[in-house]
């Protein structure tokens, strides 16, 4: 069996995690102001980054204070290997820009895809087809007030509802890209830069010791032959690179999953600082079955959160009602 180390294996995820678009994203946004009521954030993040990196250095001493010769070499060729990999040697700006190109790129595709879709659904509209442009009218409906649990319980107040309105036959774009600004990548650079110095000035220092045979087995074991570097598994195996956790599958589409979250947030269950932290804990857990192996666009969440449809809600009801008869029977 190989010996598992969950700190350095930790330490090496968070590390590795700032080359991806979340980290990424979330730096920029507060770097550019975009979200300016979360900077707590990025001292979070580096905080949970340089415990880490403590706590790897304790499970490396502990290593070399407690194991014997042939786990130490296992962990030190492997970290030999982590020293050498782009991401570890210097901050690696080409991998960085390019993940921000793939988001910007996302993100306009699937702005153009959503805005398509809303202006074909806006042409389509009777008032579009048959009124001027600017014409002046006003639609008549029952009045309805809700009651009850869950929102879309409603009853008619018996009056009459008038609502003045304008007709506009030009569709207006009020939504903007959320892109990530180049213009403050050399912060994150800079800022990055100092973290991977850290962990690199670790595990370089037990390396080098390592190298120079000054760290020695406390419960020695008897080797035939001398070890060989070329017989030990690549680390990149043992310690795997974040990014590859599970989603869990719901059978339920993407409207069902995001109303049901709708309606845990409108009983304040959840503590969160903005909405968008919904959006993207739903789109990096879930995946329903026509998002199978795919990331659930956070656009579309939004709009699904924001904007639930009432045929979504009622589809619903069923489960909702399973639920609480069988927390009634409880």
């Amino acid at each position: 069996m190989q010996p598992v180390f969950q700190r350095i294996s930790a330490a090496i995820s968070h590390t590795m995690a700032f080359y991806e678009i979340d980290k990424i994203r979330d730096h920029m946004f507060i770097f550019s102001g975009k979200d300016a009521n979360s900077s707590y954030k990025v001292d979070w993040y580096e905080w949970v980054l340089k415990e880490s990196h403590k706590r790897m250095e304790d499970e490396i001493m502990q290593t070399i204070n407690t194991c014997d010769h042939n786990t130490q070499v296992y962990l030190f060729e492997n970290l030999k290997e982590w020293l050498e990999e782009d991401r570890i040697k210097e901050t690696y700006s080409l991998l960085i820009r390019y993940e921000i190109h793939k988001y910007n790129q996302r993100i306009y595709d699937e702005f153009l895809n959503q805005l398509n879709e809303e202006i074909e659904k806006f042409q389509s509209t009777d008032d579009f087809k048959n009124r001027e442009h600017l014409e002046e009218y006003v639609i008549e409906e029952p009045e309805y007030r809700n009651y009850g649990l869950l929102s879309f319980q409603r009853e008619s107040t018996g009056k009459i509802k008038k609502t003045p309105k304008i007709n506009y036959k030009f569709y207006c774009i009020e939504k903007k890209l959320e892109w990530i600004n180049l213009e403050y990548l050399p912060d994150y650079i800079n800022m990055l830069t100092k973290l991977i110095d850290n962990f690199r000035y670790i595990l370089t220092k037990y390396v080098k010791m390592y190298d120079e045979g000054k760290i020695k087995a406390h419960n020695v074991i008897y080797i035939h032959a001398p070890m060989q570097a070329n017989i030990l598994p690549s680390p990149k195996k043992e310690l795997p690179a974040p990014g590859q956790e599970r989603k869990l599958k719901v059978k339920l589409t993407v409207d069902q999953l995001v109303y049901l979250f709708r309606l845990l947030h409108d009983e304040a269950l959840f503590d969160v600082m903005e909405q968008k932290d919904i959006y993207e804990f739903i789109a990096d857990n879930f995946e329903t079955p026509k998002t199978t192996g795919k990331r659930i666009s956070t656009t579309k969440i939004e709009s699904s959160f924001c904007s639930p449809e009432l045929a979504t809600a009622k589809s619903l009801v069923p489960i909702i009602r399973r639920l609480q008869d069988a927390a009634q029977k409880r």
